[in-house]
This record gives structure tokens, sequence and C-alpha cells, in this order.
């Protein structure tokens, strides 16, 4: 699984403590914006569906 989340964005501790790995960054423009986002992922996402249930 994977996915972007914008650099700035409080989620990417979220992501990091769920055990996404850093994969990537882009930047991009929107509306004169320049913003930068952050590419996590897990290469086995029954690893996340674990930690997940068992934070619940």
């Amino acid at each position: 699984m994977l996915v972007w989340v914008l650099k700035d964005n409080d989620a990417n501790y979220f992501y990091e403590k769920l055990g996404g790995q850093k994969l990537d960054t882009t930047d991009f423009t929107i509306v004169g914006a320049n913003l930068n986002e952050t590419a996590y992922g897990w290469p086995d996402i029954t690893v996340l569906t674990k930690e997940v249930s068992d934070d619940f």
C-alpha cells in the first residue's frame, strides 16, 4: 500500500508510527502554492492491519 502525504501535515507521524517507510518525495504547485509530498509505503499490509487492530 502507498499513500502520499503533504510534508507539513501532522499525519506524517501517524504513518511513521504504523510502520510506513518513506519511499519518495515530490514537489508540485497548485494555484501558485509550492507544496511537498512524501510517499509512505508498506510492502505487506497484513502488518499494517495487525498494528491497527492491536491499538483498538
